[in-house]
């Protein structure tokens, strides 16, 4: 008799597979090295709408080495995976949560550029304020992804990313996220060479 196949198992692991390429760590740690001097070059820039713009194209900028990865290195080892309905539906889900964290950090990027929260002191009050907001949007993404998606490492960024940004708006040390996305950065390299060694090509 045939061997019994568990679709559901096979399904998992290349789910797990897919999305353990190591290119969301990557994007991730390129974003928050290059913000952390992004954010110190247009503490010089007067024009609001030039920082939004340099914002914008930086983070689109971070967007290209997950491509590539997910197109040279992911899909030539893994072929194209076409996942079971329930997997789509928290895919659908992730995306739509992200969208509406992106907006939101992205209004608040807009508020403080345009001065609602006033240059914050050591624990000024506004400084606290903004520190808050941005903790708590950052530990409902990756929250979130970290469930929706399996993704452990999720809760070890949240914790990381939130330290950087909040010594940054309290202390104004914009270079504090730079290293902090140092951490996404070599864990994504290391997670990409163990997928590269796992799975070579056939």
């Amino acid at each position: 008799m045939a061997e019994m196949v568990d679709l559901k198992s096979v399904e998992r692991r290349a789910w797990r597979a897919f999305y353990q390429d190591g290119a969301f760590d990557i994007q991730l740690g390129l974003l928050w090295v290059g913000s952390g001097f992004v954010i110190l070059i247009n503490r010089g820039v007067d024009s609001l709408a030039l920082r939004l713009v340099i914002y914008g194209v930086w983070m689109l900028a971070t967007l290209v080495p997950g491509f590539l990865i997910k197109k040279r290195i992911t899909a030539p080892r893994l072929g194209r995976v076409k996942f079971g309905e329930r997997r789509r539906h928290r895919t659908t889900l992730t995306r739509l949560v992200t969208i509406v964290l992106v907006l939101l950090t992205w209004g608040l990027v807009v508020l403080t550029a345009m001065g609602v929260f006033p240059p914050a002191l050591a624990g000024g009050g506004s400084g606290l304020l903004v520190a808050a907001i941005v903790t708590a949007l950052i530990v409902a993404f990756f929250a979130s992804f970290a469930y929706l998606m399996g993704f452990p490492l999720g809760c070890l960024y949240a914790v990381v990313l939130s330290v950087g940004i909040s010594v940054d708006v309290l202390f104004s040390r914009p270079l504090v996220i730079s290293a902090t996305g140092m951490v996404a950065l070599v864990l994504g390299l290391v997670v990409l060479a163990r997928f590269v060694r796992a799975h070579p090509v056939v």
